[in-house]
């Protein structure tokens, strides 16, 4: 059984982990942010058009953030997991797996 500094420490290990997946899910849709915004625009009929002057690093890094966050959510949710299985009964365990 685990102490209450041991459980938080277990959490920092787990979100810090989340956030590397969620850096590297962004560092690797960087690369395709530009061909799937060009994509929702051809696909959508209309052209796009700023209105400010940051709208179009705005949107870029949205898609971007998006996108990182996508690819991250199984490791992320994985990450979750492996922080609440060892406090549930067996029953649990298997009913979330």
């Amino acid at each position: 059984m685990m102490g209450f500094f041991e459980h938080l420490e277990e959490l920092r290990k787990r979100l810090f982990r989340s956030m590397l997946g969620l850096a590297l899910g962004v560092i690797i849709s960087i690369a395709i942010s530009n061909p799937i915004i060009a994509y929702i625009a051809a696909s959508s009929g209309l052209t796009l058009q700023a209105i400010s002057p940051t709208e179009t690093i705005s949107v870029f890094f949205r898609v971007t953030l998006m996108l990182g966050a996508i690819f991250a959510s199984p490791f992320i949710t994985w990450q979750l997991l492996m922080f609440i299985i060892p406090g549930l009964t067996k029953t649990e365990q298997r009913g979330v797996l």
